[in-house]
């Protein structure tokens, strides 16, 4: 909401401009982020200014921004990659632990795929990170926010494209109209339509719209394995939400990339049922369609890290490499 604000009141001509106001939450911990890291810091409201006692509380990753690029490697999707990355370790560092050079390299490299998903389906996209520390004395925690956004094609849009692997295309129509004959798409109150299907087939690994082309050889499926790594540190508390077009897909670690045979090859899918099979419809609570679609696509992520539970993972690491 806050991109969007801020572009809209950017183009609006001085003798024309846009008013904004709002009321806020009942819920404080919304307001401290609105101060912090929201809407009143970007306009530069008096409003958004901290006591120091709740600054010190506070970590950012400030807003990052970038263009449309459909080029393979773009430097300001490694820059804002290495901003979230940093500011990651830094919200470990409030607990006393820090990502190793190898754990800083993998996180790198998937956010660098995420931001890489946004900045070419084809709109403006942005990043931006938020860290609140909740506990005190022996019970430090606190909850990591991090936000990926972009405008313009949606995923299902882009796996549409004239231009894009006519083998996964063929793949996807096959998929839908198995779903159609077993009339899955029939009503709209099923919350389960056609594109809702195919973002969801989109995550599952090495699927994407480079499929079955040299440039698709080395894509992944960066989007889950980013969860499933943050929902580990976080001892299964991280949720991701993914809100594309008039999709939407929740993570809170209920359901797992599982293995699978697919021809010659075990591949990671994740199908939301407890079959784990993408022939079959996902769970309600967390795939389905929206009434009010997004226009791009929104990967928003918040975990809670625990001090203690941090501890005792990393020391259960140095004993396995003992």
């Amino acid at each position: 909401m806050d991109v969007l604000l801020l572009r809209a009141k950017s183009i609006r001509p001085a003798n024309n401009s846009l008013s904004l106001s709002g009321k806020f939450s009942k819920t404080p911990a919304v307001n401290l982020m609105l101060r912090a890291s929201g809407i009143l810091r970007h306009l530069g409201l008096p409003e958004a200014i901290l006591p120091p006692e709740e600054e010190n509380r506070i970590r950012r990753c400030d807003l990052f921004q970038g263009k449309s690029n459909r080029i393979e490697v773009g430097k300001e999707r490694d820059r804002a990659a290495t901003s979230l990355t940093d500011y990651f370790d830094s919200c470990l560092n409030r607990l006393g632990h820090e990502l190793s050079s190898k754990g800083k390299k993998y996180v790198s490299s998937l956010l660098t795929e995420v931001i890489g998903n946004a900045e070419e389906h084809g709109g403006p996209w942005s990043t931006i990170g938020h860290w609140l520390s909740t506990g005190t004395g022996d019970q430090r925690f606190g909850e990591c926010h991090i936000v990926i956004m972009n405008t313009g094609t949606t995923i299902y849009e882009s796996l549409g494209e004239h231009n894009q692997s006519e083998r996964l295309k063929d793949r996807l129509r096959g998929l839908s109209d198995l779903h159609r004959r077993q009339g899955l798409f029939a009503f709209a109150r099923s919350g389960w339509d056609e594109e809702t299907l195919w973002t969801l087939y989109a995550l599952q690994e090495r699927v994407s719209r480079y499929s079955d082309t040299p440039r698709g050889r080395d894509r992944g499926n960066g989007t889950v394995s980013i969860i499933e790594f943050f929902h580990q540190l976080s001892g299964g508390t991280g949720k991701m939400c993914i809100a594309s077009g008039g999709a939407f897909i929740l993570f809170d670690g209920k359901y797992h990339l599982q293995e699978v045979q697919r021809g010659n090859e075990m591949l990671k899918v994740i199908a939301f049922n407890a079959d784990n099979d993408l022939e079959k419809p996902p769970d309600r609570g967390y795939v389905h369609s929206l009434e009010n679609p997004f226009p791009g696509t929104v990967v928003s992520i918040r975990l809670r890290l625990d001090e203690s539970y941090l501890a005792r993972i990393s020391s259960s690491e140095e004993e396995n490499h003992e």
